[in-house]
């Protein structure tokens, strides 16, 4: 079974381009077009949130209209960029919200559970993982410990040498020390599937691999430091967006980066 994973779509206006150079909307609507081309077509597809730019609601209708076109169901959930309520609306025929005003949900109708959970603290964009959201992730994965499982969150928890701010300021990933000892006590997880930083990135987290999928549209580059140097930022990369294809084979997920444009030649 292939599962595809997206994030960080960073969606605008019709006619705009990030950064008044990137056309983002023709990027993702080529990461798409590949996924609905691929051979092996997905089960399903994961979106790991920043579906906008700004969380305008013409942006993020825009990323319906784009996501929709997927040939296959998809699951998703809001990252930093994007304005919840409007996500909640624009969705709102999905039941990804629920009564506790979070973004979290199971997917059981594969072999391989989906478990989305969210990382996002509104118009701050600072990522949080606190108690209440500890115990439901706790109950959740405790309905189904025999289940391989596929976990789903926005937020990288753990330190990924990317110099954005949620990183510099807050060094040894705090925020997510909750979510690692609750992840650490259910083995079923196979995989931890996050975006933000915009650098395919793997690490072993919590007793699991812990995956940081490329965005469709621009890369970032890691900054292999300690963060003590004064005056930090980071620098985006005109690479290629791409996707992940998560291939479960009745044992593991394997993991492959790939171009959101795979019309390359092959030999």
């Amino acid at each position: 079974m292939l599962i595809a994973h997206l994030t960080d779509l960073h969606i605008v206006p019709e006619g705009e381009r990030l950064g008044k150079v990137l056309d983002v909307n023709a990027l993702a609507d080529t990461a798409v077009d590949t996924i609905n081309a691929e051979p092996h077509t997905p089960a399903f597809a994961v979106v790991t949130g920043d579906l906008t730019h700004t969380g305008s609601r013409v942006e993020m209708e825009n990323a319906r209209r784009i996501l929709d076109r997927l040939d296959m169901p998809y699951f998703a959930i809001p990252g930093g960029h994007d304005e919840s309520d409007i996500f909640s609306e624009t969705f709102a025929d999905r039941g990804w919200r629920d009564p506790a005003g979070d973004f979290r949900y199971s997917v059981d109708d594969y072999p391989v559970r989906l478990v989305a959970a969210d990382t996002t603290t509104g118009k701050s964009g600072k990522p949080q993982f606190g108690a209440e959201r500890c115990a439901w992730l706790e109950s959740e994965l405790s309905k189904a410990p025999d289940r391989p499982t596929l976990l789903a969150i926005h937020h990288p928890p753990f330190q990924c040498r990317i110099p954005v701010a949620t990183y510099v300021e807050d060094y040894h990933v705090a925020w997510a020390e909750g979510l690692k000892a609750v992840v650490s006590r259910h083995p079923q997880v196979q995989t931890l599937i996050c975006g933000h930083v915009h650098r395919t990135t793997h690490v072993r987290w919590a007793g699991t691999i812990a995956s940081i999928g490329p965005s469709t549209s621009v890369q970032t580059d890691p900054l292999f430091t300690d963060y003590t140097e004064t005056g930090i930022r980071g620098r985006l990369a005109a690479e290629p967006g791409g996707w992940q294809a998560l291939w479960w084979d009745g044992e593991a997920l394997l993991n492959f980066g790939l171009l959101a444009d795979r019309s390359y030649a092959r030999f």
